[in-house]
């Protein structure tokens, strides 16, 4: 009786010892609900409907409206609920961007022969159009309703204020021809990445320089503000078919704190809103049986310009999507899937989507992102 009483004791002392790992987890999780501690951030489908394939993709500043562009100039603006709110027709449009309220700013890329601006008001109502001095390379929404802005191939910058009674601009002189523009955060100033004089920098709505930081004459440079308005990256590509690029993290007075000059291909990248972050996407060339083969590689980069890690290859092909609020990364792959990654590289999440990933939309906030895949749906994922 003694022998059989020991065994269950024994029994019972062992089964205890394997408990405390996981009723600790229990009591974290617990204590994780109780305090009411951050959870770890997750991809949730916001909403997703069946559009037609968009020669133009935007989100407004706030993610709160996305509009598709069609071929045949058709223009399409859906709400936080995916629901239509206005849809217009202007033949010969193939770009847009969208202002927090839904109105929009609608026009031809880079067409000498088609140098209108058309305003849609939040109703979808086209209020005004207006022809100007070149072809339109750059456009910007403010995150302030009405605001808008359209920099030329002539190096004019335009900035519009519309709203539902009046409409004024006011015209000024850019530096180079600008590869790209946009708004800061409390819509008072914008930023410009040009050609031909080449660099980048910040001017007032009426057109006084507040900082510039000249570049090299034969690379496009696009520029781009965090949230914050603290820091910026930058992108310098060469204006060929070629390899070779640099990522730059500036300050606001536009000084470099590190600059990384890369031999690639398809370079990008993306700035967290706090400015902690940078995320560099690429193509890097390998020999590969006597031919050069691309394979694609994502880096994460600090504020001090430290790579804190580097993922790739030929069977990781990763491509960046956006930093998030929490500076948690997001990618995708050609096998129609999406990743969560956290600062130190780790998947957090992997979701698949219904099929692999051909265009997409950033917002300022970071919060959203609009993805149409090549099913023909077009979804908005929400970080949370």
């Amino acid at each position: 009786m003694r022998y059989y009483r020991g065994l269950l004791v024994g029994g019972v002392a062992l089964f205890l010892c394997f408990q405390p790992r996981n009723c600790a987890t229990d009591v974290a999780s617990a204590s994780h609900k109780d305090t009411g501690a951050p959870r770890a951030p997750s991809l949730e489908l916001v909403w997703k409907r069946a559009v037609g394939f968009p020669v133009c993709l935007a989100s407004s500043p706030d993610g709160k409206y996305v509009a598709v562009v069609g071929k045949d100039g058709s223009i399409y603006c859906f709400g936080e609920d995916g629901r239509s709110v206005w849809k217009a027709h202007l033949p010969g449009v193939d770009q847009v961007v969208l202002g927090p309220d839904g109105s929009a700013l609608a026009y031809s890329f880079l067409n000498p022969t088609n140098d209108t601006v058309y305003f849609i008001a939040p109703d979808g109502k086209m209020r005004w159009r207006q022809k100007v001095e070149g072809a339109i390379w750059a456009a910007a929404a403010s995150g302030e309703p009405g605001g808008f802005a359209v920099g030329t191939g002539e190096r004019y910058c335009y900035v519009y204020t519309f709203s539902r009674r009046r409409h004024h601009y006011r015209r000024w002189r850019l530096p180079g021809a600008p590869c790209t523009a946009s708004f800061s955060l409390d819509g008072q100033s914008l930023t410009f990445g040009t050609w031909q004089d080449s660099g980048v920098g910040t001017f007032s709505l009426r057109g006084s320089r507040i900082a510039w930081s000249p570049g090299e004459g034969d690379r496009l440079y696009s520029m781009e503000l965090c949230s914050s308005g603290d820091y910026a990256v930058v992108i310098a590509r060469p204006n060929r078919s070629a390899p070779g690029g640099a990522v730059y993290l500036k300050n606001s007075s536009l000084d470099d704190l590190w600059e990384k000059e890369l031999q690639v291909h398809n370079l990008t990248a993306d700035i967290a809103p706090t400015g902690q972050y940078v995320a560099v996407g690429y193509q890097r060339p390998i020999a590969h049986k006597d031919e050069e083969i691309l394979e694609n590689r994502i880096a994460l980069y600090n504020r001090s310009g430290q790579m804190l890690w580097q993922k790739g290859g030929l069977f990781g092909k990763w491509n960046l999507l956006q930093t998030c609020p929490s500076g948690h990364l997001l990618l995708y792959d050609e096998s129609a899937s999406i990743y969560l990654l956290s600062q130190s590289g780790k998947i957090l999440q992997k979701r698949r989507l219904s099929a692999s990933v051909r265009k997409f939309a950033r917002n300022p906030a970071r919060g959203t992102v609009a993805v149409y895949c090549s099913d023909g749906q077009l979804c908005v994922f929400a970080i949370r």
